[in-house]
This record gives C-alpha cells, sequence and structure tokens, in this order.
C-alpha cells in the first residue's frame, strides 16, 4: 500500500469546471471507470461504521490517477502497486490488470497491491480466492473495509488504524495517517467537484437518463441517504476466454508462495 504527497492530490482539487469543447458530451471512460470504486464506498463506509469518506481518502492516496482531461484526480480500480520495483502502474481495463499480476506471479513476485484500495497479495493471501475478486471493486473495498475495520478494534483510534492500513512501523505510520487526514478534510469539496465534471461531461440527456436507468451505483443520486450496491448481473463473466473458477487454486498457490 503505497504513500503519495496529499499536497499533489490537493492542489488539483481546485479547479474550473467550466468545459469549452461540447465533444466532452460523449462517454467519458475515465469517468465510468472511476465510478466502479467511487459508488461503492460509502455502502462499506456505513456496513462497518467508518467515517464518512474515509476508504474514499484512502483510494485517492493509493490510487490517484490524473484525468488525461480534465484537471482532477480520480481513484482507480485497475491500479497495481509492483513493491519489488516501487513502482505503480494504472492500466486501462481489468484484464490487462489481471494479466500484469499474472505475469508477475509466474516471475515470482507477489508482492503486489491490487485493486480501488490496494490490497497487497502477499501480506493478505486470506482476502481474495481469485484474481478476478481481487479486482472485483466492491470485493476488494469490502475487504479493504474489513481489515480498517479490525485495526480500528484493536489499536483503539480510527487514526491508528489508518496508519497501520499502510505499515506498522510507527513514524510510516503516522506519515501516512496525517496524509489521509490532509485528503479526507477536502473530501466534500472534492466529491462536489467531480459532480460537477460528471454533469458536464454526460450532460447530454439520452445518454445521463440511461446511465441512470442501467445502474444503481450512480454518483449523481443517492437512495436513502446512501449509495446502493448493485450485485453483479453476470456472475459467470469470464477473462481472457477462461472460467474465473478455473484459477482458483493457482492462484492460492501463488499468494502462499514465500
Amino acid at each position: 500500500m503505497r504513500t503519495i504527497s496529499w499536497a499533489i492530490i490537493f492542489s488539483i482539487f481546485s479547479i474550473d469546471f467550466i468545459l469549452a469543447n461540447s465533444s466532452y458530451a460523449s462517454i467519458d471512460y475515465e469517468l465510468k471507470e472511476s465510478r466502479k470504486c467511487s459508488s461503492v464506498f460509502s455502502y462499506f463506509e456505513k456496513k462497518y461504521g467508518l467515517p464518512a469518506n474515509s476508504l474514499h481518502a484512502i483510494s485517492l492516496h493509493e490510487t490517484a490517477k490524473k484525468h488525461s482531461r480534465h484537471n482532477i484526480v480520480l481513484v482507480w480500480p485497475w491500479t497495481v502497486m509492483n513493491n519489488k520495483e516501487g513502482k505503480s502502474y494504472h492500466f486501462r481495463t481489468q484484464n490487462e490488470a489481471i494479466r500484469y499480476v499474472r505475469m508477475q506471479f509466474i516471475m515470482g513476485n507477489n508482492n503486489v497491491d491490487v485493486g480501488c484500495m490496494q490490497i497487497n497479495l502477499k501480506h493478505h493471501p486470506e482476502a481474495f480466492s481469485s484474481l478476478n475478486q481481487a479486482f472485483s471493486p466492491r470485493g476488494n473495498i469490502a475487504y479493504g473495509a474489513y481489515f480498517l475495520s479490525e485495526n480500528r478494534k484493536k489499536l483503539g483510534s480510527m487514526e491508528r488504524a489508518i496508519g497501520r492500513y499502510h505499515s506498522a512501523t510507527e513514524h510510516l505510520a503516522a506519515k501516512y495517517s496525517y496524509n489521509v487526514s490532509k485528503i479526507n478534510q477536502t473530501m466534500y469539496e472534492y466529491r462536489d467537484n467531480l459532480r460537477k465534471i460528471a454533469y458536464n461531461v454526460s450532460y447530454n440527456k439520452r445518454y445521463l437518463d440511461s446511465y441512470r436507468k442501467n445502474s444503481s451505483q450512480d454518483l449523481f443520486s443517492k437512495k436513502n441517504n446512501r449509495y446502493v450496491v448493485s450485485r453483479n448481473k453476470n456472475p459467470s463473466k469470464r477473462i481472457n476466454g477462461d472460467s474465473i473458477h478455473q484459477y482458483d487454486n493457482w492462484f492460492q498457490s501463488k499468494v502462499y508462495q514465500r
């Protein structure tokens, strides 16, 4: 689980969101993919009694990807941190991220952080049963929220729990917790700005109506004052032409390797 300067993120928050070019009315792929993480955080914060925006702030710290067109950073579900290299990668698709991690496993490296909450597969080998589950935004965030909640129970405070999310080394944990806190202080402004961009990008009414109709995970609306997490409508989804569960035993053998 990596650490970045909160100042980099904060400096991007105060931006001008009036788009000059009407061509942006088409679907924005980056906002759509980022939303696979951001629409789920509130559900698990409520489920585990975590402070509002705490998961979103951690995810921004861990996975921040600058939008290619707009001056804002996004959480990115297809992020992989290669701890052996000390380098983070933002892949365009889930399949690309899975292929990269699979190749790292084959080369003997299981020290990678993956997904919305950047769960380390080496140190959390019990977290997932497959790479597909590891990169599932809902599955990844569910484990991150559980881990954070357990840390809070053990350590007695949310501040210390957030620090332990990153490291058990005291000074590293303290620095991480401080940086996440700084991000969290700007989250309401950030989320408001993100909505403004989303509305401007998707002002085409036909697309916006369709977007709302076909998903209960929506940045633009809430139900019962919280975001709703929809179930996977296609549990038999295949990765690279192979059944998800074909790789379960292989995956477990790799994450438990020392």
